[in-house]
């Protein structure tokens, strides 16, 4: 009986150990993004990224991206944002948990832009400029908290924003296996000694 304890507690500290010892990129960060013009929805999507990155991510920095464009019923994804060069930013600070606007160079002039990606003939794609409370970076013109959806070209105001972070389970599903192990090896030693 002593030996079966024995191999429960082993069991049970190398669970632990590797609870701890799991390296900080083993994770990633999945965040959900909404895009409003008053109270109806624009655009939705999502995107995922190692948790050990800081700071302000780029579409490199990404590992999935999907975003929903409602008003033209439309979806576009990583491969799409990453090979098209016009208009093209994905600007997402990790520390603030917002998006933060940049220039944005194209065919047409620089313009500030928040998320963007639109292909070379610009019929395909999307763009947010600046919110209203964002700097528009000294651009003249700006179309602060504009959404325009490339589909083809239609221009929708977007004048409220919010993101949702969620991040994936990895530590806690651990966490939960080690408790459970735990739990069972205290009902065991417990019926042993009735």
């Amino acid at each position: 009986m002593k030996l079966k304890h024995d191999v429960a507690a082993r069991i049970l500290a190398i669970s632990v150990t590797a609870l701890f010892s799991v390296p900080a990129s083993a994770s990633l960060v999945t965040d959900n993004f909404v895009f409003t013009n008053n109270s109806s929805v624009v655009a939705n999507g999502s995107f995922s990224y190692d948790s050990s990155k800081s700071g302000q991510l780029t579409y490199a920095d990404l590992s999935s991206f999907k975003i929903n464009l409602v008003t033209s019923a439309r979806s576009y994804n990583l491969a799409f944002s990453l090979k098209n060069t016009n208009y093209n930013y994905f600007g997402y600070n990790t520390n603030l948990n917002t998006f933060v606007p940049s220039l944005v160079s194209g065919n047409q002039g620089p313009y500030a832009g928040i998320l963007s990606a639109i292909n070379s003939k610009l019929t395909n794609g999307f763009f947010f400029d600046p919110l209203l409370s964002q700097s528009n970076l000294g651009v003249t013109g700006s179309n602060d908290g504009v959404f325009a959806g490339y589909a083809p070209y239609s221009l929708n105001t977007a004048t409220a924003f919010s993101v949702s972070p969620v991040p994936l389970p990895t530590a806690g599903i651990l966490l939960g296996s080690v408790i459970g192990l735990w739990g069972a090896v205290g009902f065991r030693k417990r019926k042993s000694v009735v």
